[in-house]
């Protein structure tokens, strides 16, 4: 068995954390320049407690159209056993006499916001035989390469760290005016790590003059989640 002197523990206690972060990021204009100036601001930061290395990572500007693609199809497969014939809320009209097909159509319409209705017929169109390979399969595919790639990052990393969302946070009055599209691809900085399954904090960190919120995450390894939490104080103050 190796021994280890005092010293050496004590300098592993106090050798700095490598956080990976994306030079991409900095440049990508379809970032909102209030985040990509915080996000320079706070690599910064980090370098007075850390060493930081640069990072990229296979298929993350991918990562929403295949999160969505694999989302709405696990939701259109799982919700389609509600159809208010053997499970799921009765219609109030009991002499209703149409097929089978008209009553779940009924019953969705009257029980399902259109979100889900949305994502069930999106879910339902990636699921059928013409577009399965071509679309499913595929996007089953990025995912573990994906997921591959993530984790190949994090093998030399103790985190990594890149902003929340590539634009500032709403103002509640103009929430309801943002597109499906403008909402779905807010989350393309997020939904990556959640097809990796990878333990991510966002943690708030500036305002704009006009008061809008802007967040960082830190993403840690595979069932690290304590460790992450951790690693994050020893970094941010606050």
């Amino acid at each position: 068995m190796t021994s280890i002197g005092l010293n050496e523990v004590e300098g592993r206690k106090k050798a700095k954390l490598k956080i990976g972060f994306f030079p991409e990021f900095l440049e990508n204009m379809s970032i909102d320049e209030n985040t990509r100036n915080a996000y320079q601001k706070l690599i910064n930061e980090l370098k007075e407690k850390a060493t930081l290395f640069p990072v990229s990572i296979d298929y993350m500007s991918n990562a929403a159209q295949v999160y969505y693609i694999l989302a709405t199809s696990e939701a259109s497969s799982n919700i389609a056993r509600y159809q208010g014939v053997y499970t799921g809320n009765k219609l109030v009209d009991e002499n209703f006499e149409g097929t089978y097909w008209e009553q779940c159509a009924q019953y969705r319409s009257k029980y399902f916001g259109k979100e889900v209705q949305k994502r069930i017929m999106i879910g339902s169109y990636i699921l059928s035989a013409e577009n399965y390979i071509e679309m499913y399969e595929k996007s089953i595919e990025i995912r573990k390469a994906l997921k591959q790639s993530i984790l190949n990052s994090l093998l030399e990393m103790d985190m990594l760290v890149l902003p929340t969302s590539p634009v500032t946070s709403p103002k509640w009055e103009d929430i309801n005016k943002m597109t499906s599209a403008q909402i779905y691809m807010s989350d393309y900085m997020t939904v990556p790590f959640s097809l990796a399954g990878v333990p991510v904090i966002s943690v708030p960190y500036a305002k704009t003059k006009e008061g809008l919120g802007i967040g960082f995450q830190f993403v840690g390894s595979p069932f690290k989640d304590a460790q992450l939490m951790e690693d994050i104080k020893t970094v941010i103050k606050g």
